[in-house]
């Protein structure tokens, strides 16, 4: 569908501006083009599946997974709001987008921040600024798995 191409499109030009890879680095112009299809949902799988397996190029059929796209999507949107980057910093929306990234792929570093979040009470099954310790484990468990040194870290300073 159109909605899928203009997904795609957008995420891999918003992770252009990230990187400053063909372009000047803007990450505060990232943030605008993601922004452009937050709610781009997995309701909207098939049809975005669809639209990347017509791909002609095998080159970026192997480098371009839907699934891959909406997780680091997801990821780089955290980024954003907790670092006020093309906005204003949202811990909340952060830790949101923190736990939509790893529902779509395992990200080590979002499941550290997850951990780190909850550790300090904002994330969690407990919240009010009441530590989850135990969610903080399990995510920088998950993220220790993952490759994450600062995960890593955690768990042995825990």
């Amino acid at each position: 569908s159109d909605e899928a191409v203009k997904a795609c499109g957008e995420f891999l030009m918003g992770l252009c501006y990230w990187k400053g890879e063909g372009t000047a680095k803007n990450q505060v112009q990232a943030y605008k083009m993601w922004t452009n299809y937050t709610n781009y949902s997995k309701s909207n799988w098939a049809d975005f599946n669809d639209w990347c397996g017509r791909w002609s190029n095998e080159e970026l059929k192997r480098l371009v997974k839907p699934k891959e796209l909406m997780a680091y999507k997801h990821y780089y949107h955290a980024q954003c709001y907790e670092q006020g980057i093309g906005t204003q910093k949202y811990l909340e929306e952060a830790i949101g987008f923190y736990a939509a990234a790893v529902q779509w792929k395992d990200i080590a570093d979002a499941w550290y921040k997850l951990g780190y979040y909850a550790e300090r009470g904002k994330y969690g099954t407990i919240l009010n600024g009441i530590p989850d310790r135990r969610f903080a484990r399990q995510c920088y468990q998950k993220a220790a798995q993952l490759g994450s040194n600062q995960a890593k870290q955690a768990l042995n300073r825990m």
